[in-house]
């Protein structure tokens, strides 16, 4: 009896979604995925039409490296306030404080309320402090980004613009606030040489 062969396809392939998702989280194009998994661009284009596995794993690398920059920079937008322990060599950070004692010799070995010492005679306080101040640009960039911040703006030129156009008034700084109302005080004076600006 004769047998109809199936027309010949991609050969299947397995993919290592643990590294898909790795190499996503750098924001890779598909080209460059296709090449870190030593296929062709339109296989991998195939795979991803056929793989919902695939396509979540290259989704998902793809939000975890926004979110893991979008952490570190804000942690270094902010500032920073660094506790060592000499006792137990951790460190604990905070956005807003120093701490005098250890917090975590204080979880693992708890003071007595009484001497204010653990059972080895360490009151958690053996501990120093360093201040990092946050980055000013990475804040400034943060700002516009996520709370609609505007670079300042300085009218020159032609005074019958209206210097308030396409301005966000209230996000800028009071001082910016002032020169702008300077500029626009000065657009409706007579210029240096005495004569009227012409309408």
């Amino acid at each position: 009896m004769a047998t109809t062969k199936k027309k010949p396809g991609p050969k299947h392939i397995e993919f290592d979604y643990d590294a898909v998702a790795f190499f996503c989280r750098s924001q890779i194009s598909d080209a460059g995925l296709a090449r870190k998994l030593h296929v062709s661009p339109q296989l991998l284009a195939y795979h991803l039409n056929k793989d919902p596995k695939l396509r979540e794993a290259r989704a998902g690398g793809t939000y975890d490296g926004k979110n893991f920059v979008s952490d570190a920079m804000f942690k270094k937008m902010m500032d920073r306030y660094l506790t060592f322990c000499k006792d137990c060599e951790k460190i604990r950070f905070s956005f807003d404080k120093f701490y005098d004692k250890c917090p975590y010799c204080d979880a693992s070995r708890p003071v007595d309320p009484v001497t204010g010492k653990d059972e080895f005679g360490n009151d958690h306080t053996n501990v120093t402090h360093k201040f990092i101040p946050g980055d000013t640009s990475i804040m400034i960039h943060w700002s516009k980004k996520h709370l609609d911040m505007n670079d300042r703006i300085i009218h020159e030129g032609n005074t019958t613009v209206d210097v308030n156009s396409h301005v966000a008034i209230s996000s800028l700084p009071d001082e910016d606030i002032r020169q702008l109302q300077a500029i626009a005080r000065r657009a409706g004076t007579k210029p240096r040489n005495g004569k009227k600006t012409p309408a």
